[in-house]
């Protein structure tokens, strides 16, 4: 399903960082043989647990990328250091047993242990929707996922709201409405630029489908 903007059209809002690499995550979910809107998922999901486990802010901004680019490649994009580190770490699990590093524990970056929290989530809530979402997440605390982390989302996953938002029409706004907020100031600007040729590079040669086409336009991407 393609998630509609509840942006006004025009607006400087429209055009921000966390629009532009929302659409970008559209590409990268598909070049990594997943569903269109996975990454943008995962980031909803994420940062609810981010924020709920008070994170901190300089944290949540990280994390708020790692989450929607996580699919990306760690060395091929203008990204932070500790974002790349969060990325390059997302399958390492709690007991040592992930990749690439075997790290365990709390070696493991914070974004990546929410990352991987949030992908778990919603790949088993693709298939077969809450409550299995719910199980898999609980029955990897202490192997793949941080306990902590599983009891936090346990609470979060009460409210029927959280779930609601994923096959909503307004997912990709509210999620862009999360960021960071120096993410939308004109101090991205520059960022803004890479991103969006980073963007332009990787989707040149694939296929875009029309939920990518849709999410470039309202991003302010033409996909030549």
């Amino acid at each position: 399903m393609m998630h509609q903007s509840i942006f006004a059209p025009g607006s400087a809002t429209a055009i921000s960082l966390p629009e532009v690499v929302g659409a970008f995550s559209y590409t990268l979910d598909i070049a990594a043989g997943l569903p269109a809107g996975h990454s943008v998922r995962c980031c909803w999901l994420g940062m609810q647990v981010g924020r709920q486990f008070c994170v901190p802010d300089e944290d949540l901004r990280d994390l708020y990328y790692v989450l929607l680019l996580a699919n990306s490649g760690f060395g091929q994009l203008h990204v932070s250091p500790d974002v790349a580190r969060g990325i390059q770490h997302i399958e390492e699990h709690w007991d040592g047993s992930g990749e690439p590093s075997q790290l365990k524990g709390q070696a493991i970056p914070l974004t990546s242990r929410i990352a991987l929290l949030a992908r778990v989530a919603d790949h088993t809530f693709a298939r077969s929707r809450r409550a299995a979402a719910i199980r898999e997440v609980s029955r990897l605390s202490g192997s793949w996922l941080q306990p902590e982390l599983v009891t936090l989302f346990e609470r979060i996953a009460a409210n029927d709201f959280i779930w609601a938002q994923l096959s909503g029409p307004f997912l990709d706004a509210r999620v862009a409405m999360l960021a960071p907020s120096e993410a939308v100031d004109p101090a991205a600007a520059d960022l803004l630029g890479d991103i969006t040729i980073d963007l332009a590079r990787i989707i040149r040669g694939k296929a875009v489908n029309n939920d990518c086409v849709a999410a470039f336009r309202r991003a302010g991407i033409t996909a030549r």
